[in-house]
């Protein structure tokens, strides 16, 4: 599962040219990496409503970040928090929610750099718990060489 409050990046105006052709070349890697490879995530949710992603492109020749979102995303609307304790029931709770008894992982990362590391653990993890398994990390992106030139 994939759970987020912002899809894609935009450049800051100050950053020119080079920031424009550097966030338009990520966010082009980040839809082929989703469109290319659709059952690594199971889910992908957006933390609150339609209205709140931002309008405009990922960059040039790349789709509207909202019809986008819209089409790769469930709505969540705004998360409050709750107190787990109140939750009776907890294996009725995943079966609703659509978990079995399998252990869940939920992995926040705050930047790049963080999210390598943290996907590099998950993989260690998967590793060890499915051990058989073909791939260990079947959730792993192979990186994809830039094909968008600078302008």
């Amino acid at each position: 599962m994939w759970l987020t409050d912002f899809v894609g990046f935009l450049p800051m105006p100050a950053g020119g040219e080079r920031e424009a052709f550097l966030t338009a070349d990520y966010n082009a890697e980040t839809i082929e990496h989703v469109e290319r490879y659709p059952s690594v995530r199971d889910r992908a949710i957006f933390v609150r409503d339609p209205e709140d992603v931002v309008p405009g492109t990922f960059g040039p020749g790349l789709p509207e970040i909202r019809e986008w979102t819209e089409r790769h995303y469930s709505f969540a609307g705004y998360v409050s928090g709750f107190d787990p304790r109140t939750v009776a029931d907890r294996a009725a709770l995943r079966a609703e929610l659509g978990y079995g008894e399998e252990p869940l992982c939920l992995i926040s990362a705050a930047s790049d750099r963080l999210r390598r590391t943290d996907r590099r653990a998950v993989s260690r993890a998967r590793s060890r718990r499915c051990s058989g398994v073909e791939s260990s990390c079947p959730n792993a992106l192979p990186s994809a060489p830039s094909r968008r030139q600078p302008a």
